[in-house]
This record gives C-alpha cells, sequence and structure tokens, in this order.
C-alpha cells in the first residue's frame, strides 16, 4: 500500500510540476476582435484574433485557407491598463514600421499603443484607446 500511495505522490508531483501559471488571469488566451467604435464610424474586422499568454501578445488575420498575417509584441497589464509595443512580424525579426499594417488590427501607433480595461471577464473584453472602444469575444 505503501509503494502504491508512493507511486501515486510522485505521479501527481510530476504532472503539478509541468503546468504553466496564467499570469494574466482572464486575459489570458486567445481573443476575437469583434468591433472597434470610434468617431469615424464602427469598424468591424474579419478574422483579427488577438493571444495574450505570459507577456507577449500575437495578433493577425486568420483565413480557412493559406496562411495567416501574423505579428507579435510585448504587453504589460497593470492596475485597468494595457501598454502593447515592441511590434514585429511573425515569424522574423523585423520590426513592424509601417502604421498601415497595424491599422487592420486596430493598433494606430507603431509605437505602442495603451488600453484602458473597461471590462474584462471569461468571456468579454472591453478596452478602450485613443477615443475608441475595442469589443472582444474569448475565442
Amino acid at each position: 500500500m505503501r509503494k502504491i500511495l508512493f507511486l501515486f505522490s510522485i505521479i501527481l508531483l510530476t504532472l503539478s510540476s509541468c503546468d504553466k501559471a496564467f499570469v494574466n488571469g482572464d486575459l489570458d488566451g486567445m481573443w476575437r476582435l469583434e468591433k472597434i467604435v470610434g468617431d469615424d464610424g464602427d469598424i468591424f474586422p474579419q478574422r483579427v484574433y488577438y493571444s495574450f499568454q505570459r507577456h507577449i501578445v500575437m495578433f493577425g488575420e486568420y483565413y480557412t485557407e493559406g496562411t495567416p498575417h501574423l505579428y507579435m509584441g510585448n504587453f504589460n497589464c497593470e492596475g485597468g491598463t494595457l501598454t502593447m509595443n515592441g511590434f514585429k512580424e511573425y515569424p522574423g525579426v523585423a520590426d513592424v514600421c509601417d502604421a498601415a499594417v497595424l491599422e487592420r488590427f486596430g493598433i494606430y501607433n507603431p509605437a505602442g499603443v495603451t488600453f484602458d480595461i473597461d471590462l474584462l471577464n471569461g468571456n468579454t473584453l472591453v478596452m478602450n484607446a485613443d477615443d475608441r472602444v475595442y469589443y472582444f469575444r474569448k475565442w
């Protein structure tokens, strides 16, 4: 009986040590950008997704066929504020300097953007920046 308990405890310790912590709570995971509301009208992006994991954000346009257009950057989320910067094309290391590329994803400043988080739960993310409100749905 002791050998079985010992083996069972070793298995449990091994499995629990492989888990990676979700350091961002409900923010971690993949989000679909549903709508951007601004003074210049509403924008409904097609197939635009953001993925937040640890301190890296990956975003892109996904297609049913073909290669997605993917970009990545760094982010920090503290006290209801989310800051993203350091945007690069993925895969690769080329910096994204063309503002028109990032605008497809709702990022209007290639140097970085700071969002105020209005709502964050397991299904919904609402943020605002530069007089625009961004609506996301957990994917």
